[in-house]
């Protein structure tokens, strides 16, 4: 007959729960989530123009690649923001 497993207890320390969190590193994180967020946002605008303007099929491609790495980056960057404000509206 096969033994039960069991879960081992965990003797880690329960994580800090968004009220832990003091006041003002949640709003350096707002401002470090900002600052990445328009600067990812111009670099997707840069690489965009030089995709439009690019005649050279290399650079074309390679400036494709760019425009969609900075754009999904931006919007991770918008997402992690959005989640930031939340949090700190919840915490009032």
């Amino acid at each position: 007959m096969a033994n039960k497993r069991r879960k081992k207890a965990s003797m880690r320390k329960t994580n800090q729960s968004a009220r832990d969190i003091s006041p003002g590193v949640i709003e350096q994180r707002i401002k470090k989530a900002m600052k990445n967020f328009w600067a990812s946002f111009i670099f997707f605008a840069i690489s965009l123009v030089f995709y439009n303007y690019s005649t050279i099929i290399f650079w074309e491609n390679t400036f494709f690649l760019l425009t969609a790495v900075f754009g999904f980056l931006g919007l991770a960057f918008l997402i992690a923001w959005l989640v930031l404000v939340i949090v700190k509206r919840k915490r009032r």
